[in-house]
């Protein structure tokens, strides 16, 4: 039985979109994405609006790649940082 290497997961980004622009694409590329909402408002990822201090996980199966554009729009937020984390494989 031929033994299987798998790739490591390695590499996590943090983006921190400014709280006052209207509209942000974030590519996703990767196996799970979490977007971590530290604004003082509401903050919205395709649709789904995320509180002040919630967060929005999405996650694949081992191996698969997440594909989707989103788009983060700013609802109520004045101040703070919107962060997205993103797990890939290398």
């Amino acid at each position: 039985m031929e033994k299987i290497t798998l790739p490591v997961v390695h590499d996590f980004d943090i983006f921190y979109p400014y709280v006052n622009e209207d509209r942000k694409n974030v590519e996703s590329n990767c196996n799970e994405i979490t977007f971590i909402n530290q604004t003082d408002g509401s903050v919205q990822v395709n649709n789904f609006t995320i509180a002040t201090g919630a967060q929005l996980v999405l996650g694949g199966n081992s191996f698969e790649i997440i594909k989707t554009k989103f788009q983060i729009t700013n609802l109520t937020a004045t101040t703070g940082t919107f962060s997205v984390l993103r797990k890939r494989y290398l």
